[in-house]
Formats: C-alpha cells, structure tokens, sequence
C-alpha cells in the first residue's frame, strides 16, 4: 500500500490513534506491527502471482484464489464477503468488537 498511496498502511487506517484509543498507550508499536504484517502479507501475493507454468506460462495463481481461506468445515470462505467495506471508521469499529469477545 506504500508503494501506491505513498503513506504507511497504518497511517491510512489511522491503526496508532486507535490503538492509543483503546488502551491510552503510545500505539507506534502496534502501527509498526501492522505495517510489517501488511507488507509481508503484499509480498507473499505479489510472489504467488509472478509465478508461472512452466510449459503454458499461464499464471498459477489468481487474486481471488490466493485471498480464499479454508474454514473448520473445509468449505470455501472469502475473507472479503465478512469484514466491513467503507470508511475507515466502520472498519475501526469492526476491529475493536472482535477485541471484545
């Protein structure tokens, strides 16, 4: 995300304020935490999708199938289809009522 929106993941999502919103600490460890995670978690997608067969030089992967999961049920669930779209306080608010269970 910093590569294209020239700002930090975690600046973005405002991830330090809300952190310090939760708790009243300083969230920067949270914030750098969760610009490791995202940047590793981009890497991993954009080396699953330069590779290629060998022979058709087809992709091997595509976007949707790399963000699919696995539940205990072993049926297929996109991680998209249950976490909120919008704004960034709706998905603030949805990232603090998973922390209240």
């Amino acid at each position: 995300m910093s590569k294209t929106m020239s700002s930090k993941p975690s600046e973005i999502m405002e991830i330090r304020e809300w952190s310090e919103s939760l708790n009243g600490f300083d969230g920067w460890f949270t914030a750098l935490q969760f610009d490791m995670a995202v940047t590793e978690f981009g890497s991993w997608v954009e080396n699953k999708l330069m590779q290629h067969d060998k022979k058709s030089g087809k992709p091997l992967f595509k976007l949707d199938q790399l963000l699919e999961t696995q539940n205990e049920s072993n049926s297929t669930d996109k991680w998209w289809e249950r976490r909120p779209v919008g704004d960034t306080t709706k998905i603030m608010n949805y990232l603090m009522s998973l922390g209240s269970h």
